[in-house]
């Protein structure tokens, strides 16, 4: 695990530069991909362009569903207000950069789009309860391994 990974892993993905994780490992990029609640498979190359496509454009739909709102079903008035922020073009162009098809009108591209923010969020605060309770649970094994030989 290097320092910057260790460094990357404690900030907002917000902040992220395509320079910094190009100097991660595969294994690394996996491991944030996954804390956003990306899928991990394909190249280095790949993980990337996944992560820095979430950097980009969460911030754009996150005002489209407030946090506070998470389990519920998004607002159509927020839907529509994404809707009507962007032509059709740049909804597709956001969908391909984040790997979504766009067959639909403007208001189902909007509601594509807040939908996969929302699981991409919930799936990434999943997994890092789970990295931490993984983390916990080592912690306390190695305790018990260490009080082994006092």
């Amino acid at each position: 695990m290097s320092l910057l990974f260790l460094e990357l892993v404690n900030r907002k993905f917000s902040t992220y530069q395509e320079s910094e994780l190009l100097q991660l490992s595969g294994k690394e990029l996996s491991a944030i991909a996954q804390l956003m609640g990306l899928r991990v498979s394909g190249t280095k190359a790949n993980k990337i362009e996944k992560i820095m496509g979430r950097v980009q454009i969460a911030p754009l739909i996150r005002p489209y569903w407030p946090a506070a709102e998470l389990d519920d079903t998004p607002k159509p008035e927020l839907i529509q207000a994404l809707a009507d922020r962007y032509s059709r073009v740049e909804l597709i162009g956001l969908c391909k950069r984040v790997g979504l098809t766009s067959s639909f009108n403007k208001y189902g591209i909007a509601s594509r789009l807040i939908a996969w923010d929302r699981q991409c969020h919930k799936d990434g605060v999943s997994n890092f309860k789970q990295a931490r309770e993984q983390i916990q649970n080592n912690r306390t094994a190695f305790q018990k391994t260490l009080n082994l030989f006092s």
